[in-house]
C-alpha cells in the first residue's frame, strides 16, 4: 500500500519517482530487519548469560528463560526498527521540502527552521 506519491512540477519525473519510492519504502518498514538483528545478536550473547545459571536452575527454567529472551530480544529489534524507519522518513520529508525550495528557488519554512 503506497501513502505517498510526490508529484511536484518542481522536480523531475525521476526525481519525483525516486522521492516516491524512498518515502513508501520507509513508511512500510515493519522492523522484521532490525529484529532479526537483535535476535542473532542474541543468540551470539545467550550462551554467556546462560552459562553460569546452568546448575542453579533446572533445565526447563533455563529454556523457558531463553525462549523469553528471544521474543524480547524480538519485539525491541523490532520497536528499534520501526523507531529508526519513523526518524529517517521525517528526514526524508524534510529533505524533500527542501530540494522542493531549492528549486522554486524560494525559502522552506519548515525546513530551514530544522537546519
Amino acid at each position: 500500500m503506497s501513502r505517498y506519491a510526490v508529484h511536484a512540477p518542481e522536480l523531475s519525473p525521476e526525481e519525483n519517482a525516486r522521492w516516491t519510492a524512498r518515502l513508501n519504502d520507509l513508511a512500510e518498514e515493519c522492523g522484521c530487519a532490525m529484529g532479526a538483528r537483535f535476535v542473532v545478536a542474541y543468540l551470539v550473547a545467550a550462551p554467556f548469560a546462560v552459562w553460569p545459571a546452568v546448575g542453579r536452575h533446572s533445565i526447563a527454567m533455563t529454556l523457558v528463560g531463553v525462549v523469553a529472551g528471544l521474543f524480547i530480544a524480538a519485539a525491541a529489534g523490532k520497536a528499534a526498527g520501526i523507531a529508526i524507519a519513523r526518524v529517517r522518513l521525517t528526514r526524508s520529508l524534510d529533505q524533500l521540502r527542501r530540494a522542493i525550495a531549492a528549486a522554486r528557488k524560494t525559502p522552506c519554512p519548515t525546513a530551514t527552521a530544522n537546519a
